[in-house]
């Protein structure tokens, strides 16, 4: 069947109106009022069922809270892993020379953390890091 021109009159605004509702939806002015003619035709419930009901919503939050409380339980095991030992290094080093300064604290740090890297790197061998054949170091991925 061949298509027909049809036309209608709008005043500009409306027409402002129905251009930017066009422009969001992601189509041609001409192409949206026909879908906007055809969905008035079909006299469509405005009343919306909705696709779940409020106990399978009400399941999947109580899932996904589930999930965020694992995970954020993960990240504070591998903040663990990754950063008590700069601060069990400084708690050490104070307790064992009471009253050092921080210029003390730092030139400890910086002799000692070849040796904490090293620690570091051996628990990450393995489950993240990969180490090949000339030692450099990649993600196990």
């Amino acid at each position: 069947m061949p298509e027909e021109h049809v036309a209608t009159y709008v005043g500009g605004e409306q027409k402002e109106d129905w251009e930017d509702s066009a422009e969001a939806m992601g189509m041609s002015l001409s192409y949206w009022v026909q879908s906007m003619v055809e969905a008035g035709r079909k006299k469509f419930n405005r009343e919306l069922s909705p696709r779940r009901s409020n106990k399978e919503l009400r399941e999947e939050v109580k899932d996904l809270r589930v999930k965020v409380q694992e995970q954020h339980a993960e990240i504070g095991r591998l903040l663990d892993k990754a950063y008590p030992s700069e601060q069990e290094a400084i708690l050490d080093f104070v307790e064992k020379n009471q009253g050092a300064d921080y210029i003390d604290i730092i030139e400890h740090i910086e002799r000692t953390a070849s040796s904490r890297v090293t620690n570091l790197l051996t628990e990450l061998e393995g489950d993240e890091l990969v180490f090949d054949e000339e030692g450099r170091v990649y993600t196990n991925d």
